[in-house]
């Protein structure tokens, strides 16, 4: 009776499969590709924490200030005329109060009143 011993030969894809693919690499990944994604959450964090406390010291001071349009008409000087006068004569300037739109898509705009101090009186 003859004994033969017969030796297993994997292929070369399953020998580096397994020589790059064992437990000890595996773990390595885990733990380095964890680290990352905590170092990742954590500088989210830092940033959106930075980003509200600049939101709230500069932009928002910035956004609450009122503002009113103001102008000086030095057209007419001391030759200033009630005839040549408007009712509304700074209709020109920025006193659109919002434009909205109709159904149709039309723009309608409303205008502000103007201050009566703003106005000269004949």
């Amino acid at each position: 009776m003859r004994l033969a011993l017969e030796c297993v030969g994997p292929s070369k894809f399953a020998l580096y499969l397994f020589v790059g693919l064992n437990p000890v690499n595996l773990y390595l990944v885990y733990y380095l590709m964890s680290d990352f994604l905590n170092l990742v959450n954590d500088k989210q964090i830092l940033y959106q924490e930075m980003f509200q406390e600049y939101n709230k010291k500069f932009v928002q001071p910035k956004t609450n200030i009122l503002k009113k349009d103001r102008m000086v008409d030095a057209t007419m000087g001391p030759f200033y005329l009630s005839s040549l006068n408007d009712n509304r004569p700074y209709a020109f300037s920025k006193l659109k109060v919002f434009v909205t739109h109709d159904m149709k898509g039309n723009a309608i705009t409303e205008y502000g009143e103007l201050d009566s101090r703003s106005c000269r009186s004949s």
